[in-house]
């Protein structure tokens, strides 16, 4: 990408240079000054001249986006805000109509009925959109089962997760062979709990609830703690929810641990403790799903008879999730 190759300090941008370096001691960390806004990146200085941006260092300038510093060419990647306006999300990526195929709503007693009209590409984002036509709450859905999944790597998807009391968004992801478990672990007793379908693991990368504005949550589920109704291991952290804004969610994948990521910080590591796929079933291909859930149970626990099925209707306005980028890279090997 050209706009990440080194190029030569031309004499405006040296310039700048010095006048951030003279002064950057004596200010702080960010500030504005006749347009540039400079900023201390990695021990180096991030200068922004009216959307231009570079770091200087002693020996060597590089161009970056103002946003984000990453040379990575991703493995496989989704940038909507390249695409148009009523581009086919279908030809893209899996959308559902009716209940979910491949994950039971009535484990959690969701309230939506998936609907592939309820998933468009505007203006840049994709968007899924929940809504209450006929009585009944529709929203969307969109997966890459058979289209892309993966075994390790980063996953990172920057998405808008929408407010409102009842909205029960979610970034995970699930096993591509959803019979694996079944076929090859487990014993003739556990087929016949009908819990198999969590077998071969579940990893949450966000989820948020309405009803808990600012938190998201990073899970991991296994076959042992639905089995035995334990808590799984998760972790939560605080953003901004007062409005919805977007965010960067991220995963890295190893063969012994889970690291999830908001925005770029650290959020929850989960360690492999047990060779048993009961315990540890994150080492086969996993497939990429996002979808806004409305109602179910973890929302009624805390709304309680407040709002009919644990939703506020009246908020229909913020019932959208919407994602710029969705990105895959795999792990980094040693030439």
């Amino acid at each position: 990408m050209n706009s990440y190759k080194r190029h030569k300090i031309n004499l405006i941008s040296a310039a700048t240079a010095m006048i951030v370096l003279s002064i950057v001691a004596f200010v702080p960390d960010y500030f504005n000054f006749f347009k540039i806004k400079a900023q201390v990146y990695k021990k180096q200085i991030l200068v922004s001249v009216e959307n231009s941006s570079y770091i200087f260092s002693r020996t060597k300038t590089v161009r970056i986006p103002a946003h984000k510093v990453d040379n990575r060419t991703p493995d496989f990647e989704l940038d909507f805000t390249k695409m148009q306006s009523g581009t086919n999300v279908d030809f893209l990526l899996n959308t559902q109509d009716g209940v979910d195929k491949y994950w039971d709503p009535k484990w959690n007693n969701e309230r939506q009925m998936y609907s592939s009209n309820n998933v468009s590409i505007q203006n840049g984002e994709l968007v899924i959109k929940a809504k209450v036509e006929n009585d009944q709450i529709t929203s969307g859905r969109v997966d890459t089962r058979n289209l892309f999944s993966a075994t390790y790597g980063e996953f990172e998807i920057e998405a808008k997760l929408p407010v409102g009391v009842g909205t029960f968004p979610a970034i995970w992801l699930l096993p591509e062979d959803s019979s694996y478990f079944r076929d090859n672990i487990a014993t003739e007793q556990e087929k016949q709990n009908d819990l198999s379908w969590m077998g071969g693991g579940e990893i949450d990368m966000a989820e948020t609830l309405g009803a808990i504005p600012g938190d998201v949550y990073n899970v991991a589920h296994n076959y042992n703690t639905i089995e035995t109704d334990k808590s799984p291991e998760f972790g939560t952290t605080k953003i901004n929810t007062e409005k919805a804004e977007y965010h960067l969610y991220g995963l890295e994948w190893t063969p012994e641990s889970l690291t999830f990521k908001v925005d770029g910080v650290t959020t929850l590591v989960l360690h492999k403790n047990s060779e048993d796929f009961r315990q540890w079933p994150f080492d086969k291909p996993f497939y990429l799903i996002i979808n806004l859930a409305m109602g179910g149970n973890w929302n009624d626990s805390i709304v309680g008879n407040k709002f009919d099925k644990g939703i506020d209707t009246s908020k229909q306005d913020n019932w959208t999730l919407s994602v710029k980028k969705i990105k895959y890279f795999s792990l980094a090997t040693e030439d």
